[in-house]
């Protein structure tokens, strides 16, 4: 086999990975998928894309040892990769290639972003021994993802949201107000990783799931829509019509249909113990994209909605 298409096969790969992470807890930190398997690699990106990959999966490995010089050196690795993606990128633009590069570029930005975003796990003097981000909790009292200050206003990463994200959260909280749960706040976090992983969306053409631990734990909910065809109010509103089928009870076992995917977008908007929202709107030349990240996240089987 040739080095293209074994190259072409592990993209490939890393996209049905993509596909297979949600609902599913993944096992592996994967980075989010990266551009279409047929796609060539830029000029350039030879090398820096495996090199970020590799980087990536690095960072994780370290990070689950508590080896905080590592932690440091990989971040240092995934930041060079960025910075050179951005230059080769411009080398290209306004070639047949310009479209490809930026979104690498964008997925090895994404990736280091990711990796800045890791805390160290498993570090000696820690009250327990905290479960690697998204694995399956074995019990309802464990935590799908770290325990984290979700009052509103906490930290530089609750900033007041522009008006789009008003919109948003508005919609959400009026959906889990009608529920009887409390309001979500936004998270600027959660918002940039959602953004970054449009132009991933554009590239696939089909709402595809990232891969659960390539975004560091948060759920996600995707809407594909015609380009201006809906109000942000609406978009959040196609999800939240999902209520006719929802019957109160413990996940999966939720659904009037019987299948839990037929309200599964619902219920993460209404889960109780989810407490943050960042959402992002990537438009194209054919489609908007809603792309809202939720943490702690919800649809966790064997718990109730509410």
């Amino acid at each position: 086999m040739g080095r293209a298409s074994k190259r072409q096969t592990a993209i490939g790969l890393w996209a049905a990975l993509a596909v297979l992470a949600f609902p599913f807890a993944a096992r592996a930190q994967t980075p989010a998928v990266p551009p279409s398997p047929s796609a060539p690699l830029p000029p350039g990106f030879e090398r820096l894309w495996p090199d970020a990959e590799a980087a990536f999966r690095t960072h994780y490995e370290r990070a689950m040892s508590c080896n905080l010089t590592g932690m440091r050196a990989e971040r240092g690795r995934l930041a060079i990769a960025a910075r050179d993606a951005k230059q080769r990128a411009n080398t290209v633009r306004g070639t047949a290639l310009a479209d490809q590069a930026a979104q690498y570029t964008a997925t090895i930005e994404a990736l280091w972003q990711q990796a800045l975003a890791q805390a160290p796990l498993n570090c000696p003097g820690q009250a327990r021994q905290p479960q690697p981000p998204c694995k399956r909790a074995t019990a309802p009292a464990l935590q799908d993802c770290p325990v984290v200050d979700a009052r509103p206003g906490h930290g530089p990463r609750f900033t007041p949201p522009d008006e789009l994200a008003t919109r948003l959260l508005a919609a959400h909280n009026q959906a889990r107000a009608e529920a009887g749960v409390g309001p979500l706040v936004w998270d600027r976090e959660l918002a940039a990783a959602a953004a970054a992983y449009g132009p991933t969306l554009t590239r696939l053409g089909r709402p595809v799931h990232a891969a659960r631990l390539g975004r560091n734990c948060p759920h996600e909910n995707l809407l594909q829509s015609a380009r201006g065809g809906r109000t942000p109010e609406q978009m959040v509103a196609y999800w939240v019509n999902e209520k006719r089928n929802y019957v109160p009870g413990t996940f999966p076992n939720v659904s009037r249909t019987g299948r839990w995917s037929d309200v599964a977008h619902y219920t993460q908007i209404i889960w109780r113990s989810t407490t943050r929202v960042g959402c992002a709107v990537h438009s194209d030349l054919n489609y908007d994209w809603l792309i809202c990240r939720y943490t702690p996240p919800g649809n966790i089987d064997g718990r109730p909605v509410l």
